[in-house]
């Protein structure tokens, strides 16, 4: 036997033995337990392990042996020459063994990989699992932030309290010139002899009207205009603009010509807002906590896009992954077509699709700045957070256990016996990217996955015991409190969608998405209106809440700077003496908004009945001079002229 092997029989054999004991415990090697090699046994031990990860040094790819039940089907091989060996042979055929060398300083090759191929030709280095029996609590990466990040000084300072600049940032004025000319072109196409005609004073007065929707909803569209539901509601809605008009422009409203190449996209009709209104959200400031998750356009239509998410409030409609922060401000965006194509670009890889969505949406995020990202289940794999991390993004997620190559956790029945609220940690060697995996048992078992949280310090959560009937606190690491709170900022922003969604019905797909859009800027520009306010440290009661800044909004757009006749015929109600007339009671004034007030369009005095304070700052004085289009009382007499000086 030592003249056929060249090495003493009992070595052989312990080798052979080590491998069986590796591919048994599926590559797992507890820090606790010494298992008597030293770091060179190791590493030859592991040349041939099942479920170990390998990463090669020079391109980063990562390569994954087939694991658990795969096993059978594909075993690693040690190739010499043209020959191929497998473990059964080393054991059963010893007398084959005088010409293969020592199985462990073989290269370990790889029967299939996960994302990009690895070159077979080049070294490969494997990922062990190590049991954290006791640690430290790792600090929390420095973020950097960016020249616009850290500069105080800010355009929107002049603009405080005007809610309509923050809209119009993202709505500009060449954007709204190119729907009014789309919409035009569209009529024009369906009937030559009905032209549209709209102006963007028209497009802004009905934003402003299909945003007044959103706070007074009605079981019709139709029945804003109607007087048998509320006729002084009805007075509003009609003096800006007819019925028959709004829903003309409705109809009409139009993105994207037609006949335009549409390279076989789905969405071409809403394209070109898609890809303005991302452009828009990439410039806002990034803070260094961001999330991505999806969310969904509620549609029930016809479409080949719209998707069914059982777990969503909305379960129809179409999909789209966002990148927001905690906070709920969208950075990013990008709807789901069909199909999730990698990124082409060097040095990207391919990683399936979870991850190539979540590697498309990075790109906004600046490397080499400490942003912290967090995603769920769905997208997390281990290729993915250590790639990030190389570009100094770092991860936090949960994560399914089969994404976890070589690493056997606990079951949950295991670890019910030892109590609610334990946990189990692991973290990688062999690569110079440690991932840590954190176990953790709530009502059930949860696995997370991170480059820079671990379970340490340990925090306390409450939760309700049903054997002692009462709430009762239980240990939780670190990584979970960290997940839970900067997890939820995509779900902040479907809050905010849900609180005054547009309500407004259409047949054709594009305006839900359309109309998605609108909700979605309106909510960014007020996220954007409470960042300037906290930084200029304004008290909370001055500041507009999402429905105020919607009211104002709408007011703004449908009368800033635009001619707001009055529209209708005279009230055709009979009168009688012997019936006085009941003495309504006035309504107090609101003080319109700046842009509205300093317009200098359509400002006339009429006399009204009865007489009220005027709204003029600093004057105490009583009036029955009326503004028409401000709808606030001023002097203006021979001793004052509140009027001039309020409209200047």
């Amino acid at each position: 036997m030592d003249e056929l092997l060249g090495i003493n029989a009992s070595l052989f054999y312990t080798r052979v033995r080590n491998r069986e004991l590796c591919r048994e415990n599926t590559g797992i090697v507890p820090i606790e337990q010494d298992n008597g090699l030293s770091d060179e046994s190791s590493d030859e031990s592991d040349g041939d392990m099942g479920d170990a990860e390998f990463e090669s040094p020079e391109t980063g790819d990562i390569d994954l042996d087939a694991a658990g039940g795969e096993r059978d089907q594909a075993m690693p091989e040690d190739r010499i020459g043209n020959e191929s060996i497998t473990d059964e042979t080393i054991v059963l055929q010893v007398e084959d063994l005088e010409v293969i060398q020592d199985p462990s300083t073989l290269p370990p090759t790889s029967s299939h990989t996960t994302g990009t191929r690895a070159q077979a030709s080049k070294p490969s280095r494997r990922l062990l699992w190590n049991k954290v029996s006791d640690g430290s609590p790792s600090p929390m990466p420095t973020f950097i932030p960016s020249d616009a990040e850290v500069s105080n000084n800010s355009d929107s300072d002049a603009y405080l309290g005007n809610p309509v600049w923050y809209f119009k940032k993202f709505f500009t004025p060449e954007f709204l010139d190119s729907i009014v000319y789309q919409s035009n072109l569209y009529a024009s196409q369906k009937n030559v002899n009905k032209p549209l005609n709209l102006t963007r004073d028209e497009l802004e007065q009905w934003l402003g009207l299909l945003i007044h929707f959103t706070i007074i909803r009605t079981p019709q569209t139709r029945l804003h205009w109607s007087g048998e539901l509320f006729g002084r509601y009805r007075d509003y809605t009609a003096m800006v603009m007819s019925r028959n008009r709004w829903e003309t422009i409705k109809s009409n409203l139009h993105i994207r010509d037609n006949n335009d190449d549409i390279n076989n996209d789905k969405l071409f009709k809403v394209r070109p807002m898609l890809d303005h209104l991302r452009k828009e959200f990439q410039k806002l400031p990034m803070q260094q906590n961001i999330c991505i998750d999806e969310q969904m356009v509620p549609f029930k239509g016809r479409h080949q896009l719209k998707q069914y998410l059982p777990m969503k409030p909305k379960k129809w409609g179409f999909k789209i992954f966002v990148l927001a922060d905690s906070g709920g401000l969208i950075h990013d965006f990008i709807p789901y077509t069909g199909s999730i194509q990698p990124l082409n670009k060097k040095g990207i890889p391919d990683l399936g699709a979870s991850s190539n969505i979540v590697l498309h949406l990075a790109e906004t995020i600046r490397n080499n700045s400490n942003h912290v990202l967090y995603f769920d289940n769905w997208f997390t794999s281990a290729p993915l957070v250590k790639h990030l991390a190389d570009r100094g993004i770092w991860c936090c997620g949960t994560v399914r256990p089969c994404r976890l190559p070589g690493l056997k956790l606990s079951s949950d029945a295991d670890m019910k016996k030892k109590g609610r609220g334990t946990h189990e940690e692991w973290k990688s060697s062999g690569d110079d990217r440690e991932v840590t995996v954190v176990k953790w048992l709530d009502n059930k078992g949860v696995t997370l996955l991170s480059t820079f949280a671990n379970s340490h310090p340990s925090h306390t959560a409450q939760r309700y015991d049903k054997t002692m009937k009462k709430v009762i606190e239980i240990p939780q690491p670190n990584i979970v409190k960290l997940y839970n709170k900067n997890m939820g900022g995509v779900d902040l922003a479907d809050c905010l969608l849900s609180l005054y969604r547009i309500p407004v019905r259409s047949k054709k797909y594009y305006h839900k998405l359309v109309f998605h859009m609108i909700d979605m800027t309106i909510n960014q520009a007020w996220l954007m209106y409470r960042r300037d306010y906290e930084k200029n440290k304004i008290p909370l009661e001055k500041r507009h809440s999402l429905l105020s800044f919607r009211m104002s909004l709408s007011e703004s757009l449908i009368k800033a700077g635009k001619y707001v006749p009055k529209r209708g015929r005279p009230s055709s109600s009979p009168t009688t003496d012997d019936k006085p007339q009941k003495k309504r009671k006035q309504l107090s004034q609101v003080r319109p908004q700046n842009d509205l007030r300093l317009d200098k369009i359509g400002h006339f005095p009429e006399v009204k009945n009865p007489r009220l304070y005027c709204k003029r700052l600093g004057c105490k004085g009583r009036t029955n001079i009326r503004c028409i289009k401000c709808n606030v009382n001023l002097c203006l007499n021979d001793k004052n002229n509140c009027f001039l000086q309020f409209h200047t």
